[in-house]
Order: C-alpha cells, then sequence, then structure tokens
C-alpha cells in the first residue's frame, strides 16, 4: 500500500502521511494543519489537496503568499506532486514522498537525511550546504530568509552583507545574532540597517563568530524588519 507524506525536519515526527480526499493548509497561523513558525511565512501560505480531477493526485497550491512557494527550487502557483517533489516554504524545506513499504523506514530515512542543514533553493547560492557557509546575490526578502535560515538552524558565524547604501556583518550563535556592525551604528539598529537594504550581495562564512557583545534573537528581529518594511510599503502606498 502506497503511503503519501511530507517530510521534513520541522515536524516531530518527521514524516506526516497525507489522506486522500482530505485538504492540509501550510503556514504561519498556529491552527494550520502544518504550521511553519516563521515571519517569512504567510499566515495562510500553501495547501495540498487529493484532487480527482487530476487523476487521483496531492496538488500544491500557494495562497497568495507574500514569499512565495517553490518546487525543486521554480516558483509555482499550482502543482501536481509527484514522488521525490523538493517544497520550500520560507526557509523550511519539506519532501513528498509516495512511500511503498513500512512508514517507520521512512521515518529512520528521514531521521538520516533531513537534517534541517539543507541549502536554499536559490541560485544566488553557490555553495551546497549551510554548514560550510555560502554566498551570493539578494533581492527584496531573501535576506531576511538567510537569516531565517541560519538563525533556524542555529548555526555559528558572521553573515557579510554588502549593499549599495551600506555593509555591514551580523554574527550568529545559537538562533541569536549576537553582533551587528553597518557603519558607525552597532546592535539592534545596525542589524536592522542592513535588513532593510532591497539588493545586495552576502556572503555566510560559518565557524566562530568571535566576542558577543548583544543577544538579539533572529525571530524578533526579523518580525520587527519585517513590520518596519510594510510600514515603509504602506507608505509609499499612501
Amino acid at each position: 500500500m502506497i503511503s503519501h507524506c511530507l517530510v521534513s525536519s520541522v515536524f516531530t515526527p518527521g514524516v506526516r502521511i497525507l489522506r486522500k480526499g482530505r485538504s492540509y493548509v501550510l503556514g504561519r497561523d498556529p491552527n494550520c494543519e502544518f504550521p511553519l513558525p516563521s515571519e517569512i511565512v504567510s499566515r495562510r501560505h500553501a495547501e495540498v489537496r487529493w484532487e480527482d480531477a487530476a487523476g487521483g493526485r496531492f496538488v500544491l497550491r500557494d495562497l497568495g503568499s507574500r514569499n512565495g512557494t517553490l518546487v525543486g527550487g521554480v516558483h509555482v502557483s499550482e502543482h501536481v506532486l509527484r514522488d521525490g517533489d523538493t517544497i520550500w516554504i520560507g526557509p523550511f524545506h519539506l519532501q513528498y514522498r509516495e512511500y511503498d513499504g513500512d512508514i517507520t523506514e521512512l521515518l529512520e530515512e528521514a531521521s538520516d537525511d533531513f537534517d534541517a542543514t539543507v541549502s536554499l533553493p536559490r541560485e544566488a547560492l553557490t555553495a551546497p550546504t549551510i554548514s560550510r557557509g555560502f554566498k551570493g546575490r539578494f533581492t527584496g526578502d531573501e535576506l531576511m530568509e538567510i537569516c531565517q535560515l541560519i538563525g533556524f538552524n542555529e548555526k555559528e558565524g558572521v553573515l557579510h552583507v554588502r549593499g549599495s547604501t551600506h555593509t555591514g556583518e551580523l554574527s550568529f550563535w545559537g538562533g541569536f545574532v549576537v553582533r551587528a556592525e553597518c557603519g558607525p551604528l552597532r546592535g539592534e539598529r545596525a542589524a536592522l540597517q542592513l535588513l532593510s537594504l532591497p539588493e545586495g550581495s552576502f556572503e555566510f562564512l560559518a565557524g566562530p563568530c568571535g566576542q558577543h557583545i548583544v543577544r538579539l534573537p533572529v525571530e524578533n528581529l526579523l518580525m520587527e524588519a519585517a513590520r518596519r518594511r510594510d510600514e515603509q510599503q504602506t507608505e509609499a502606498d499612501s
């Protein structure tokens, strides 16, 4: 009997079985069937729904999310899921599996293969894993996604950021920003200045990040950066 599953390190346990005839919403709202705790994820971000009209398949649909839903690194509005498809929602990596066998074997595979230290599906990332570091260019909210990924995985290292108007660096340790510099600015003001950049380049160097000057939770920092960006957008639209 084939089991239809979503597999991800964000789940406990790492495998969730999808039932035929049902729909499942993924998003930041804790009432979603699959909550994904990140400010970069929309409250109701995407849906996985069984579709008889699709030949009896599960279909992934983006629900008008701000940052989009990706399959295999490509943004999709609707996608008929196939075994092995990789899904990215914000910083979260999931895989769709149609598994013919004992589900406990898939659980064992998930524990081995779905370490949270995986690469973002962005052409900007040129190295294969966050554990070894990566670099590239960013636009829009991508820098916040990168910071979310580093914080979510509690990686230690320094993120160097260069934009057209500002340059600086953010040091990460255990889900916190422990040092931030941007020109003459230091601490939270420096971090928010860097996160406000609309585009630029970055390089994350994994490893010891030096002296801890501040202790800013990454989630709180990103929430404040997103709030300020929304306020700026509202003012621009008015």
